[in-house]
C-alpha cells in the first residue's frame, strides 16, 4: 500500500503544464474595465492569449473599438494598434502607443488617453470570473 502512495504523492506535487501552470504573460490575459466607468461611459481593454487586444470606449454616441497586438517589457504593457481597425471614422482616432503600467491592482495608462470625447487616465481592473 505505501509503495503506491509515494508515486501518487510525487505525481500530485510535480510541476507540469497539465496542472494549470501558464507562461507569465497569460496572467495578464483577460478583460479589464476602468474604475471611472459609469452608466453611459466606459473604457475597456481585452487582452487575448494570442497577444491580440481590443480596446473599446463609449460616451453617449462617441464610441469605437480599436484592435492590435500587445506585448510587455518589464512592468509595462505596450499596445500596438493595427492600421485602420477603428469602426467609427467620425471621431478622433486615439493613439494607444503610450505604455501602461502593470500593477497588482490592474493596468494604468502612463499618460492620459485622448479618446476624442473624453480623456481616460484611470486604472483598469481585471474582471474576475463570476462577476
Amino acid at each position: 500500500m505505501t509503495d503506491m502512495l509515494l508515486p501518487i504523492l510525487l505525481l500530485l506535487l510535480t510541476d507540469s503544464p497539465e496542472q494549470g501552470h501558464k507562461p507569465i504573460n497569460n496572467g495578464l490575459v483577460g478583460s479589464y474595465y476602468s474604475r471611472a466607468n459609469q452608466f453611459e461611459k466606459h473604457s475597456n481593454l481585452y487582452l487575448r492569449a494570442d497577444s491580440s487586444f481590443v480596446y473599446s470606449y463609449l460616451l453617449g454616441g462617441c464610441q469605437d473599438e480599436i484592435s492590435g497586438v500587445w506585448s510587455t517589457k518589464g512592468n509595462n504593457l505596450y499596445l500596438i494598434q493595427a492600421k485602420d481597425t477603428t469602426t467609427n471614422r467620425l471621431y478622433h482616432i486615439p493613439d494607444l502607443a503610450a505604455p501602461w503600467r502593470i500593477t497588482k491592482s490592474g493596468l494604468k495608462p502612463l499618460k492620459k488617453l485622448n479618446l476624442g470625447c473624453f480623456e481616460e487616465a484611470s486604472i483598469h481592473r481585471k474582471l474576475r470570473a463570476g462577476r
